[in-house]
């Protein structure tokens, strides 16, 4: 991976984040589904810090790295599960995905 390739992704999911949040009201609860380090929600949360998180990934090791991103904070919680075969059963404002969307 390139700087560059990875500055195109940051400012995608900036993007995205802004223009969706612009569109509809602050989800109470959103669910970020395969995000792995839960650098998509990270992006969601500067813009909706009120808003409740569940993130969902298969890989406890790489929701570990989100548990130590967010760890100051207390509206996010992790599911470690394959949510293609166990969706997490809840009611959520919002759904989010970007890094396994091609798992789909």
């Amino acid at each position: 991976k390139t700087a560059g390739s990875s500055l195109l992704v940051l400012q995608v999911y900036i993007g995205a984040t802004k223009f969706i949040l612009s569109c509809v009201h602050k989800p109470e609860k959103l669910l970020d589904l395969g995000d792995i380090t839960g650098l998509l929600s990270y992006y969601w949360y500067k813009y909706s810090k009120k808003s409740n998180f569940v993130l969902v990934d298969l890989a406890s090791k790489m929701l570990d790295v989100a548990k130590e991103r967010f760890e100051s904070l207390h509206n996010f919680h992790y599911i470690v599960s394959d949510y293609l075969n166990d969706f997490p059963g809840d009611k959520y404002d919002c759904i989010i995905l970007a890094l396994s969307i091609h798992h789909l």
